[in-house]
């Protein structure tokens, strides 16, 4: 694709070689959502995830313009995705000079045309801000992902001082189940770029509530710094607040969700 006659753009697969380029859209990301550009992944910290991420990178003229990082799924059998492959979307950043040109179309389209380690991809998932100053960016959503389930997004952290234990070991055994004798949790790792931080997604939670809280402290002790849920889509309405105490809502947010129909042949 071009900007014009002079600016060819290329999208590929990011790679070891990449991991700075990223880094460097990534700090941007940082500054427009109001964050420190400091607190973004160290290079080491993002070259070791990346063996686990699907992340497309865009450049133009030797520039970065913008990437795409997608992270394989497979959904629980109580979620709104039951035991089909997709991916969900932590990041999808085009620089400014570069937006409104067709970018972040070719780099979202990069992701869903790999297949995961499943088969082909079935779904997408993603959280998206509902302030009125990013209205750009939920037009782009509503121009190519019209018709999509919408959720409400919560978090629950683990307790300081839990264990920091590297979730990376468990992406060979994705979904991962933690289970006590009444009730099991299935969850899927996850990686935010901002803080460089693995954290899991929930997938299923089925049994007796009685053991959600020995659930939860497995879930600590694995090393994950949160865990990321949505309302409408892994519980019903009140089930973050009254399953999770601690869980709190990402304001001015809302969690979405595209199934994708089964290709015949």
């Amino acid at each position: 694709m071009k900007a014009s006659d002079h600016n060819e753009v290329v999208v590929r697969r990011a790679g070891a070689n990449d991991v700075r380029s990223l880094l460097q859209l990534i700090k941007h990301v940082a500054v427009e959502s109001g964050e420190s550009p400091h607190a973004v992944s160290g290079e080491a910290t993002l070259a070791k995830a990346l063996a686990h991420l699907t992340v497309f990178i865009a450049y133009s003229d030797g520039e970065p313009t913008g990437y795409s990082l997608g992270m394989e799924s497979l959904g629980g059998r109580g979620s709104a995705t039951p035991e089909i492959p997709g991916y969900y979307l932590g990041d999808l950043f085009i620089a400014k000079a570069w937006r409104q040109l067709g970018l972040g179309r070719a780099l979202l389209s990069a992701i869903l045309q790999t297949n995961t380690s499943w088969g082909p991809t079935r779904f997408l998932r993603w959280e998206m801000s509902t302030r009125p100053e990013h209205a750009t960016t939920r037009a782009f959503y509503d121009a190519i992902l019209p018709e999509r389930h919408v959720g409400v997004p919560f978090i629950w952290e683990a307790p300081a001082g839990a264990a920091t234990v590297s979730p990376e070991r468990y992406m060979a055994f994705r979904p991962r189940r933690l289970m006590t004798p009444k009730a099991w949790l299935s969850l899927e790792p996850a990686f935010a770029t901002q803080g460089g931080r693995w954290f899991a997604r929930l997938h299923e939670l089925a049994g007796s509530p009685v053991d959600y809280p020995a659930l939860l402290d497995a879930l600590a002790s694995d090393g994950y710094a949160y865990l990321s849920m949505a309302e409408g889509l892994d519980l019903p309405e009140g089930g973050a607040g009254t399953v999770f105490e601690g869980s709190y809502r990402l304001d001015d947010a809302e969690a979405c969700l595209v199934v994708f129909p089964e290709k015949s042949g």
